[in-house]
């Protein structure tokens, strides 16, 4: 049956001209293999990948498999890297992948990657990974573009109780600790967001983006804390999940420009600490999670609205069950009041049905509010 073809490089419609190939083939028996690829290049009609050059030496036994100076060149791309193994039938003992100033044009990876070609420039890699059958080391993982408006950078080690060359394990079963940075230019981010047709404001005003973050995992208890920095105020965060449990914490480092996040003139700077436990059950058919508690509270010392400093603010979130109650709570001098709103029937709210709430209940207490001095009025309001 014929398949309509893709955009970009399609195995299904593989078109090759201006072959060139030179193979020496120095041992092939029914356990071994010796041979060198000096040089293969190719022109695929379809997608406009060129390869210039692809070469390397490659030894192969039952016991033993070597890739050495494996060396791929294209036009825009230049990847030289050593792989090493070690088996037994094929269970995996050792491994080994490494990889140094290593360049990927993205026009190359558009052919496999449509999207990629409207960021063009390269990316400059360093790789060093190691491991064996139930392990995995990354030594070094690094990726940055040619002109230093992204780069990423991973290291750390992941242990399996079981194969990690098998189905894929579950995340009970995997002890791990890995540390991530991410650096990303703000017009990177508009060139992604272009390619990848993400249409988000919110996205496009946080300016520059350096994401540092670390991740522990053992025996399905995980956590994961980070801090990001970007162009509107700095967040930092530790969230962890223990024995069906989540516990979240995340607040700002000074401030968040929330008016230039969200582009208003009403509001201004924020600063906030979230803490928020929440425990869910996991259906053992399905595999799917239901939230069957939650408590939480968001402290906001000061945040401008209206050109006030409103200060003492707490928002509390609390579900039990079925039964929700949620809650807001000012202490300013020119505004004491609290408001609580009730409900029950909850999970009809996360099937996104609201209208099937239940015993809903609404109570204000207004202790005192100055609406001239909040700016809500104005002196000469009659």
């Amino acid at each position: 049956k014929d398949v309509a073809r893709k955009a970009g490089l399609d195995v299904n419609h593989i078109a090759l001209d201006r072959i060139s190939g030179h193979v020496m083939l120095y041992a092939l028996t029914d356990d071994s293999l010796s041979v060198k690829l000096k040089k293969l290049s190719f022109d695929e009609l379809h997608s406009n990948f060129s390869l210039a050059n692809m070469s390397f030496v490659a030894e192969a036994n039952k016991q033993r498999l070597s890739v050495n100076d494996f060396n791929l060149r294209t036009k825009d791309s230049d990847v030289s890297l050593d792989v090493k193994a070690r088996y037994a039938g094929k269970r995996i003992l050792s491994y080994s992948i490494a990889s140094r100033r290593s360049s990927v044009g993205l026009k190359d990876v558009a052919s496999f990657v449509p999207a990629l070609s409207k960021l063009g420039g390269k990316m400059l890699l360093d790789v060093n990974i190691d491991g064996g059958d139930k392990e995995l080391n990354i030594r070094r993982l690094d990726a940055k573009s040619s002109n230093d408006d992204f780069s990423l950078s991973v290291n750390g080690d992941i242990m399996s109780k079981v194969s990690l060359f098998n189905a894929s394990p579950k995340l009970e079963s995997l002890d791990w600790n890995l540390h991530g940075k991410v650096h990303a230019a703000h017009g990177f981010i508009e060139k992604a967001s272009s390619a990848f047709e993400i249409t988000s404001p919110i996205l496009a005003r946080l300016g520059a983006v350096d994401y540092s973050v670390n991740t522990e995992g053992h025996n399905g208890n995980d956590i994961l804390s980070g801090e990001l920095k970007t162009g509107v105020g700095d967040i930092v965060h530790k969230i962890s999940f223990i024995d069906n449990t989540v516990k979240a914490n995340v607040s700002t480092v000074d401030h968040l420009d929330l008016g230039s996040l969200l582009d208003t003139k009403a509001l201004g700077n924020i600063g906030f600490t979230l803490n928020a436990d929440a425990r869910v059950s996991r259906n053992a058919d399905t595999g799917t999670f239901r939230l069957s508690m939650l408590d939480g509270n968001v402290n906001i010392p000061s945040v401008m609205a209206n050109g006030y400093e409103y200060r003492n603010v707490k928002l509390i979130s609390k579900m039990q069950g079925n039964i929700v109650e949620l809650s807001a709570d000012i202490a300013d001098m020119n505004a004491n009041a609290k408001v609580v709103l009730a409900a029950s029937n909850v999970p009809a709210l996360f099937a996104g049905k609201p209208e099937e709430l239940r015993e809903l209940e609404l109570r204000a207490d207004v202790a005192h509010v100055n609406p001239y001095a909040l700016g809500l009025l104005r002196q000469d309001t009659v």
